[in-house]
This record gives structure tokens, C-alpha cells and sequence, in this order.
């Protein structure tokens, strides 16, 4: 009885394992471009709309700002990405003076992971 008991549990395991791998991941999705004469205040984007992403994929949200002056264009990017590994980069792409050029991207494999851009 034991042995059947046992052989029954790992069956449900087996079954909840395959069942949580065979979900889909959801994903924020949208897409952005601000500009603005004055870049020292908050950006803050998010979006409502979700989209459900092909397995094996990452949820990705990505920011590019170029500033020139005291002008400043900021593209943002969310939504599912077949490529890329699980990180978190900041770059800088050129230092002011002149034009300043920053990029963010991020990478996360939980449904609605990707809402950190501000």
C-alpha cells in the first residue's frame, strides 16, 4: 500500500511539474517615445496591455535616453523577447557634455516581470 501510495504522489508531482512548465509567460507590452524640453522631471510609463509570449521566452523592457542640451528623447520598449538571458544592464553610451546617450535593458522570466522602467 506504501509503494502505491507513494508511486500516486510522485504521479501528481509529475503532472503540477509539467502543468507549471507547459504555461505561458505574460508579459507587459508597449512601446514609447517622450520628448521633453525638460528631462530633470519623472518619466514615468506603463501600460495596460499584456501579451502572452512563446515558450522559452523572456519578458524584456528596454529605455533609451539621448539628451542633447536641454532637450531629451526617451524611447521605451516592453513585451516578449525570444532572445537574450536574465539580466539587468545600465549603460552609458556617451558622457555629457554634448549629447548624453543612456541605455536600460532587462530581461526577467516571471509573468509581469517587466514593469521596473519608471
Amino acid at each position: 500500500m506504501g509503494t502505491r501510495h507513494a508511486q500516486g504522489l510522485l504521479v501528481l508531482f509529475l503532472l503540477g511539474a509539467s502543468w507549471t512548465l507547459a504555461q505561458n509567460l505574460s508579459c507587459h507590452k508597449g512601446t514609447s517615445l517622450n520628448i521633453d524640453d525638460s528631462p530633470s522631471t519623472a518619466f514615468n510609463w506603463t501600460t495596460e496591455k499584456v501579451e502572452t509570449c512563446d515558450n522559452g521566452s523572456l519578458c524584456q523592457e528596454s529605455a533609451l535616453m539621448i539628451k542633447a542640451g536641454t532637450n531629451a528623447a526617451i524611447l521605451t520598449t516592453k513585451g516578449c523577447s525570444s532572445e537574450g538571458t536574465q539580466a539587468v544592464t545600465f549603460v552609458q553610451h556617451s558622457p555629457p557634455p554634448g549629447i548624453m546617450i543612456v541605455s536600460y535593458s532587462s530581461y526577467c522570466e516571471d509573468s509581469l516581470c517587466n514593469n521596473r522602467v519608471p
